[in-house]
């Protein structure tokens, strides 16, 4: 299917690449608004509700905090653009 790849690595990719509805219990009407809803975060936990009936819920501080390591560790060169 992918030659070249490991298909170890495809099927993450795959789970994650979900829709994200909510956030903190408000309806995502886009990108743009996603990440304001994520910025002005004020509560302890953030909350995504996605697509598939899935939630994610992570400690913002500490999510916020770590941000730099992680893209760091994933070469990412932004947090948001």
């Amino acid at each position: 299917m992918f030659s070249g790849f490991d298909s170890t690595l495809i099927m993450p990719i795959y789970i994650w690449c979900k829709q994200v509805k909510k956030v903190n219990g408000e309806e995502v009407v886009n990108m743009d608004h996603l990440r304001r809803l994520i910025k002005k975060c004020r509560t302890e936990d953030l909350r995504f509700d996605l697509e598939n009936g899935k939630v994610i819920v992570l400690n913002y501080k500490y999510a916020r905090k770590e941000t730099s390591l992680i893209l760091e560790r994933h070469r990412i060169p932004s947090d948001m653009s």
